[in-house]
């Protein structure tokens, strides 16, 4: 977890104890959280729990693989 809360400082700045603390609402700080289907059959992953339908917006196609691998990659996430 410390490698993650570091990541998260370097990303979040002067906001990353907010961060922190979302994050650990959301999947308690574990790169391997996984919310299964959503009712419009996307999913929530990694630290954050970001939705597979913003996977366009790093290049990838919502629920593909590569989608799946890049938002537990917890620097993409």
């Amino acid at each position: 977890k410390t490698e993650v809360t570091e990541l998260i400082k370097k990303h979040f700045g002067d906001d990353a104890d907010k961060a922190i603390i979302c994050f650990k609402s959301e999947s308690g700080l574990r790169a391997s959280a996984f919310n299964g289907k959503n009712k419009n059959g996307t999913w929530d992953s990694g630290i954050a729990q970001v939705n597979s339908i913003h996977c366009p917006k790093i290049g990838l196609k919502t629920g593909s693989k590569e989608c799946k691998d890049a938002l537990f990659d917890v620097e993409t996430n």
